[in-house]
């Protein structure tokens, strides 16, 4: 299922949810986001019980921001952002939850990062702690959102040589058209222990059988 919004609201992540939930009565396992808090707020609403896992790729992006364009208070400088940066990519990509606990307390009672500079930065990634962790306990859900991603450069891709769209209606038409080729397109370029999809289209996957002479 999907939506074309004019913005991407707590409402509208709720509307898109609950669509998934009540309407197509799809069994949602887990959410990765990237952890905008809109999105946060509907699953909380929508999903309490399933697991929400932030994309650390996306987290680790956003505090470097958060050091570097701080508003209304300077700067961390570089060279110690950095440092920062290199010990927290330790803690978000560590291989299992031992590791990742071990990394998260070395990091916030290293003595180079006690300065106030990092104390808001210790304290976001500590209370990000149940939503970056839940990859740990289920195999099954990725630390981040890079197959998503690559879904929507792909999209991107047919979207893009088309200047704008006269309606609303027909902006939408092309993203369901555009949705459908996906879903039906098998895998070609998957690795490692992915590497058995190649062939199959993520409907496949699902379990759902598709026609040789699809039109798609």
């Amino acid at each position: 299922n999907a939506m074309l919004v004019r913005r991407e609201g707590a409402s509208e992540w709720t509307q898109l949810l609950e669509s998934f939930v009540h309407t197509l009565n799809y069994p949602i396992k887990a959410v990765i986001s990237d952890g905008d808090r809109p999105i946060a707020l509907a699953i909380q609403t929508v999903l309490p019980h399933v697991p929400h896992q932030i994309c650390v790729r996306h987290f680790e992006q956003e505090m470097f921001r958060f050091l570097r364009y701080r508003p209304h208070r300077p700067a961390v400088d570089l060279k110690r952002t950095n440092l920062f940066m290199r010990y927290l990519h330790h803690v978000l990509y560590a291989p299992n939850l031992y590791d990742y606990r071990f990394a998260l307390d070395f990091l916030c009672f290293h003595r180079l990062f006690q300065h106030a500079d990092f104390r808001d930065a210790l304290l976001k990634l500590r209370r990000a702690y149940s939503s970056l962790t839940p990859h740990f306990s289920d195999r099954n859900i990725p630390r981040t959102s890079n197959i998503v991603e690559n879904v929507f450069s792909q999209l991107d891709s047919k979207y893009n040589p088309m200047a704008k769209f006269s309606s609303h209606e027909s902006a939408w038409n092309t993203t369901k058209l555009l949705l459908s080729w996906y879903r039906f397109k098998p895998f070609s370029s998957c690795r490692r222990r992915h590497v058995l999809n190649n062939g199959k289209s993520p409907l496949q996957l699902a379990g759902i059988s598709i026609p040789d002479n699809l039109w798609i």
